[in-house]
């Protein structure tokens, strides 16, 4: 039986399949693109399979090769395993790249609720979509109207992938906080 961290990551995986327009598998895993949208990275990166022996010079120069045949001006490796991770976190630092650790929480039960109850509503992704546009704007990454367009258009992609329910808290009728649940009727997210 798969382990809860083991579920979570083939969840991952679903979405990330389900939102790729192509999948080019390579030497050291898969990589999932989605040409409409080129400058959203969590829809074109390479997502390394942790049971094969990588290297990282080898990886480094895949995910290049493979991100500039694609036309992406960044560079997105996903390991999905911590020990691998580490291992060659050390080479990509060198040669400038940034370590962005994932962290995944196993949902186990109610547990204590803390501060005031606030009334939380279920509402349509393109009710969201002035709040999301706000939010994306202070990104550091966010350097044009364009790109931030492209990031929240680009959500569609991942809320149909991802079967997602959207919820919000607020006020005088606008979002101040949302949230996007995804689901396939086993695991949510």
């Amino acid at each position: 039986m798969p382990t809860e961290l083991e579920r979570a990551l083939a969840f991952e995986k679903a979405i990330a399949a389900r939102s790729a327009e192509r999948v080019v598998t390579s030497r050291t895993g898969h990589a999932y693109f989605n040409d409409t949208f080129p400058h959203v990275w969590y829809l074109n990166f390479l997502l390394v399979d942790p049971a094969k022996d990588v290297d990282p010079g080898e990886l480094a120069a895949e995910a290049e090769l493979l991100h500039t045949d694609a036309g992406h001006s960044h560079r997105l490796i996903e390991i999905p395993d911590e020990a691998l991770g580490a291992r060659v976190e050390r080479f990509f630092r060198r040669i400038g790249g940034k370590a962005d650790p994932l962290v995944l929480m196993a949902y186990r039960g109610e547990g204590e609720r803390v501060g005031e109850s606030v009334q939380v509503d279920e509402v349509s992704r393109e009710q969201l979509i002035p709040f999301r546009e706000e939010t994306e704007r202070a990104q550091p990454w966010a350097t044009s109207e364009e790109l931030v367009r492209e990031v929240v258009a680009a959500g569609e992609i991942a809320a149909r992938a991802g079967n997602s329910r959207f919820f919000a808290v607020q006020v005088d009728g606008r979002p101040v906080a949302a949230a996007q649940l995804n689901s396939d009727g086993r695991i949510g997210e």
